[in-house]
């Protein structure tokens, strides 16, 4: 994946993964908006890139106009499906900090912060 991209995974993504795995958080929280979903290496790639085989049904559409746009312009790596809006969210590649969006909305420093805040208050980006 990562010569696909042309980048090196962030150390924290790469530790979560090893340690936590992919998919689902929170799923039992009766209070949050919406859904967090960790994306898995090939579901980046699926992210990043539309299906080869014809007729495939491209599942990212919506989401990789920005996903590269961030990509390219700001070195953010989408990791994170939220929201009920199906929104994205960032590791930068640079500075490892979490981003909601796009670069203008950095809402942690670390990967680790932000799963500290969430623990705290989940959602606790989203009434920015």
């Amino acid at each position: 994946m990562e010569e696909e991209l042309e980048i090196t995974l962030p150390a924290d993504l790469l530790t979560f993964y090893r340690e936590v795995g992919i998919g689902f958080l929170w799923a039992g929280e009766p209070r949050k908006k919406g859904h967090y979903r960790v994306f898995s290496p090939g579901e980046l790639l699926e992210l990043y890139f539309e299906p080869e085989e014809e007729g495939a049904e491209d599942l990212w559409m919506t989401f990789r106009q920005s996903a590269w746009e961030n990509l390219e312009n700001s070195a953010l790596l989408a990791f994170c499906d939220y929201g009920d809006e199906d929104s994205l969210l960032y590791l930068g590649l640079s500075d490892g900090a979490v981003y909601y969006l796009s670069a203008r909305q950095k809402i942690a420093d670390t990967l680790g912060e932000f799963l500290d805040r969430l623990d705290e208050k989940v959602d606790y980006f989203a009434a920015r």
